[in-house]
């Protein structure tokens, strides 16, 4: 596993974040959120808005993040996935578990054009029956946000056709006010058939974001109370500081500053309602249930824009799996993966995603994601997501690493295949030629002359049938019942009318 922090780097992060909580603290201006907080133990400084949090406070807060398991549901409510298991230490080749896809693009890229467009509300339902065909696919986030709906409400229109028209868990929507957050608890209740069913069972997380440099507003502590006293375990505290600009020019600073202002999101939760204690997975850019969304992001000196796969930005990653999962004991839910700068697929897109992928996996991350995104996480491409899906079989056939039996280290075995000269009937190829050797869907292997028959064709032409083909052929999860979307579009047209006066 890959390791670029020592042990006296690691102290030296702890220790920081220990000390920013406790001598400079978190701005904050809520009443009710500084009440609590004091009550329970933090030191408020009333004249400068600002909480401090004792050193064995900070420590307490942390240890009570560990150890408890996660789980996302999908729609029936019957299956789910498991988040933060401990395949970090188990003694065979480390594994990772699946993809999650992109979230929240405005716009989607249109291949026929080679151009970027608005995203319209079948664009989302096309990428919720996309993201469900494919395998390494488990996790959704809300990959695009509808144009077609007001501009208010389009997020509440992604997660309800999303929901829809998708069966698996979806991670990571955006909600930007309570009205918001209201109705996208509405929209689940109506599909999970009631709230403590949606309690028990959870399957969409919200991120919450404190503002870097250390402050939270009032909007963001009033959606946590709102979660929080619902009983609502599926939202996550992150942020998303800037070395150079929001934070220190220093990773293992920043890397401090990200868990300093993470950590009173998540005391403040837990005075809330003491029976929401923070999951163990602990994320790395992406987020699940109420638990640390660390993303320290570089930006490029020349114009500050983010830069989501330089080389730098990896390390970052590489440096929060190792912490996190070494220092304070718990797994990595996911990591800065697949990520790229391009505009569009192609072979700078392949570079990036392929390294950052890998770099992730062998940091020891379980799920890697966004899938299916460019353009810095700001375009969806369908194409691109079947793409990202092909290098996760990649990844997981090197992850296997090399298995053996013991008739792999038997003399008979090569004293077989001397009879006849060659081994391609031996009862071993044949057992194991599909296992040994993963067979790809949209590379091509074969000889040039094979290939240029074919029409000397790219991974591109061949990701495009793949979706074409999956759109056109698959048979969609079953759909909501009709009463149930009848309510879930009437909520919808009431929030239109009510939020952005439709």
């Amino acid at each position: 596993m890959l390791r670029v922090l020592n042990e006296g780097e690691m102290d030296g992060i702890h220790e920081l974040s220990l000390q920013i909580l406790e001598k400079v603290g978190v701005r904050m201006t809520h009443r009710r959120a500084l009440d609590l907080l004091k009550s329970g133990g933090c030191v408020v400084d009333e004249s400068k808005s600002r909480v401090r949090i004792p050193r064995n406070l900070s420590e307490e807060i942390i240890k009570k993040s560990t150890g408890r398991e996660l789980k996302l549901y999908y729609r029936d409510r019957k299956r789910c996935v498991k988040m933060g298991e401990d395949v970090f230490f188990s003694l065979g080749p480390l594994q990772f578990q699946d993809l999650l896809t992109g979230t929240v693009n405005d716009y989607v890229f249109d291949l026929e054009r080679l151009e970027r467009r608005y995203a319209t509300k079948e664009d989302v339902a096309k990428a919720g029956i996309l993201a469900d065909s494919l395998e390494n696919v488990k996790i959704l986030g809300v990959p695009l946000v509808p144009h077609d709906p007001p501009a208010k409400t389009r997020g509440l229109h992604a997660l309800a056709i999303l929901a829809q028209n998708a069966s698996k868990p979806i991670a990571w929507i955006h909600v930007i006010d309570l009205e918001m957050a209201r109705i996208a608890v509405e929209v689940e209740k109506i599909l999970a058939g009631g709230m403590e069913e949606l309690r028990k069972r959870p399957r969409h997380t919200a991120l919450l974001e404190a503002i870097s440099p250390l402050s939270y507003d009032d909007r963001v502590v009033n959606l946590l109370f709102f979660y929080s006293e619902l009983g609502l375990p599926a939202f996550s505290i992150g942020s998303m500081p800037q070395p150079g600009v929001t934070a220190p020019m220093s990773i293992p600073a920043a890397i401090a500053q990200n868990v300093a202002e993470i950590l009173p999101g998540l005391y403040l939760t837990e005075l809330a309602n003491p029976d929401l204690v923070p999951a163990p997975a602990w994320c790395l850019g992406v987020c699940v249930k109420h638990c640390w969304a660390l993303d320290v992001m570089l930006s490029d000196p020349r114009n500050l824009r983010h830069l989501y796969a330089a080389p730098e930005t990896a390390l970052v990653g590489l440096a929060e799996s190792q912490f996190f999962r070494e220092y304070y004991g718990v797994p990595v839910w996911g990591t800065r993966a697949l990520r790229t700068d391009a505009k569009m697929p192609g072979i700078q897109a392949a570079i990036e995603k392929a390294l950052t992928a890998t770099l992730a996996v062998l940091a020891g991350a379980t799920t890697l994601g966004p899938a299916g995104q460019v353009d810095s996480d700001q375009i969806f491409c369908f194409e691109q997501l079947v793409i990202d899906n092909e290098i996760a079989e990649l990844l997981k056939r090197l992850k296997r690493g090399i298995p053996t039996e013991k008739i792999d280290f038997e003399l008979q075995i090569v004293e077989r295949g001397l009879e006849k000269g060659n081994y391609l009937s031996d009862p071993l190829t044949l057992r194991r030629n599909r296992e040994m050797v993963y067979i790809p869907k949209l590379l091509d292997r074969q000889r040039y002359e094979q290939w240029a028959k074919a029409g000397k064709e790219d991974v591109l032409p061949r990701a495009k049938r793949e979706v074409e083909r999956i759109l056109k052929d698959l048979q969609p999860s079953p759909q909501v019942d009709q009463a149930t979307a009848r309510q879930i579009e009437k909520l919808l047209a009431d929030a239109d009318r009510r939020i952005a006066g439709k």
